[in-house]
């Protein structure tokens, strides 16, 4: 083990049991924060803060995590630390925790913290209660206080229905078995697991991060991957059969046609007469149309129930999944009514990236591109350097079984390691900036003003991956106009583009239609319209004095 593992989380969510446990079988030390402080001050916790205050506390506990830090520094082996509740509560601690190992977040709901903590007397900060809803009422300050520290967790597990056996368990074949990281939104923060052959253990993950069991669980999906020749809604629903799991399927159309309040109406009728309860589950399996539609019946349908994403398309991978972002189309527009949705994980497989359309697996590489080009020029470097190997897709048909599939854990496709850089990428502006408040989240618009005027120019003819992959080629041009780009780093992106968008798809538009696509796509500012550009490669910037000179110039540049 590299590092320490630390465990964190409320009071009562089982830290010190599960640390215990844990520290045995990786055969390792286990370190309590808590009690290590209580013991060299000679005092009891109670004592502690009574006699000298919290402030006194945490400043000694400081001390012991820096010595904790130091110890790994010097390369002695980690232990197993279960953090006091509110540790995290000081942003200098939770550095010192990052830099020094793997944080777990033990998560447990309000009723399984009043029932754990009836008996208990030790908890200086806790106020007890004789009835759930004054014991919320007296103690979420000191939650929410300490949910940002929570969050910035490596992995979260919900560990209500888990004994401490169980728990210990989970965390080790998780960290044994998959990469893994966690998009921060306080309450709703959730992990994001990413393996090859991971379809094959759906059940068993979200077993083990304590999403299972489940009164029901719908998996919604569509008949094009629920056929004998493309089984993977069998392989999903027999491994979560396994866990003893009652799974019910439920199959949508593909294509935006599935993406229409008549479908979701029919989604609504299904669960309404099944009794499905918000104790109840939502699998979504499919690209962005069963990522949409089933996201917006989970956001909707009792005003909101859990649902996990299980992405196929590489799309829905490295950009749909991610963020919570759910829609139907109207009549008027494409997704004009959605809501926001977080997942309570999202699961990736990159194995199922042999099944899907050449449109779709291109346009998922422009998105991997995307985010080489706004965050880290290194994937760009990877992807000229891995070219042919990425586009030309490993064959899998002869792993069609839960059992064949579950045999290619592990696979060394270059592209895997790609997707989790573009998962990081994403997590990272997400969970800074969920509803688009701060601007940040605007970043990921990067082409798709472009995209959207060549999309509406051509009558949406051009498929929205193509679009977005000209659209960056046409923002490249416009900041070479502006001198913020070398032509050098123009042609490097052309060279990658052009294999999945060829500028032969605009060369007949109209270049007005486009233009009027494009005023429309953004707000006009007093000094002209606004883009997200680079400014080399790996960093974009946020403009709003384009004016329409500028970028009708780009768009004579990029067809020429």
């Amino acid at each position: 083990m590299t590092g320490h593992l630390y465990l964190a989380g409320f009071s009562g969510s089982g830290k010190t049991s599960v640390g215990k446990e844990l520290a045995q079988r990786l055969k390792v030390c286990f370190i309590d924060l808590d009690d290590e402080i209580a013991r060299r001050c000679g005092k009891t916790l109670i004592d502690l803060f009574t006699e000298k205050s919290e402030q006194t506390f945490r400043t000694i506990e400081m001390e012991f995590l820096n010595e904790l830090a130091s110890k790994v520094e010097a390369g002695d082996p980690g232990s197993v630390v279960a953090l006091g509740g509110g540790t995290l509560i000081n942003p200098a601690a939770q550095e010192i925790v990052r830099d020094s190992g793997k944080l777990v977040w033990l998560r447990a709901r309000w009723n399984t913290i009043f029932e754990r903590l009836a008996e208990v007397s030790d908890r200086p900060l806790i106020q007890k209660a004789e009835k759930l809803h004054e014991f919320i009422q007296y103690n979420r300050p000191f939650y929410e206080a300490r949910l940002p520290g929570y969050a910035h967790c490596d992995l979260v597990l919900d560990v209500d229905h888990m004994s401490s056996n169980a728990t210990a368990t989970a965390i080790t074949r998780i960290m044994d078995s998959a990469w893994f990281l966690t998009v921060s939104f306080f309450e709703r923060t959730h992990s994001v697991l990413c393996d090859s052959g991971l379809l094959a253990r759906t059940g068993q993950m979200l077993y083990q991060l304590g999403i299972l069991p489940r009164g029901q669980v719908w998996l919604i999906t569509t008949g094009t991957l629920d056929r004998d020749n493309l089984p993977l809604a069998r392989i999903v629903k027999e491994d979560l059969e396994s866990t003893r799991q009652e799974v019910r399927v439920l199959r949508i159309p593909d294509g935006e046609e599935a993406k229409s309040m008549e479908e979701v109406g029919r989604i609504y009728d299904a669960l309404l007469g099944s009794g499905t309860s918000r104790d109840d589950l939502i699998i979504a399996l499919g690209g962005g149309t069963v990522t949409d539609v089933a996201g917006f019946v989970a956001a909707t349908y009792l005003r909101g129930i859990d649902i996990v994403q299980i992405p196929t398309t590489l799309v829905g991978m490295v950009d749909a999944a991610l963020g919570g972002k759910t829609a139907i189309n109207h009549e008027r527009g494409k997704n004009l009514i959605g809501a926001y949705h977080q997942p309570k994980t999202i699961l990736i497989d990159p194995v199922v990236l042999n099944t899907s359309a050449d449109e779709y697996y291109m346009a998922g590489l422009a998105e991997l591109i995307k985010y080489g080009c706004i965050s880290d020029s290194t994937i760009i470097d990877e992807c000229e350097e891995n070219w042919a190997d990425i586009l030309n897709r490993p064959t899998w048909e002869e792993a069609w079984t839960r059992e064949g599939w579950e045999k290619l854990k592990g696979n060394p496709w270059i592209l895997i390691d790609l997707i989790r850089r573009g998962l990081q990428i994403k997590s990272r502006i997400v969970s800074a900036d969920e509803r688009e408040v701060t601007g940040e989240r605007t970043l990921l618009n990067f082409g798709h003003t472009f995209a959207h005027g060549f999309e509406n120019a051509s009558g949406y003819t051009i498929p929205h991956g193509q679009a977005v992959a000209l659209g960056m080629r046409a923002a490249f041009r416009l900041s070479l106009d502006r001198k913020l780009v070398t032509k050098d780093e123009v042609a490097r992106m052309d060279r990658l583009l052009d294999v999945l968008a060829p500028t032969e798809l605009i060369r007949n538009l109209k270049i007005d239609k486009t233009m009027q696509a494009i005023r429309y796509d953004k707000k006009r500012t007093r000094g002209g319209l606004k883009f997200v550009l680079p400014v080399g490669l790996g960093v974009v910037e946020i403009f709003d004095d384009v004016s329409e000179d500028q970028i009708k110039k780009a768009l004579d540049d990029l067809v020429v």
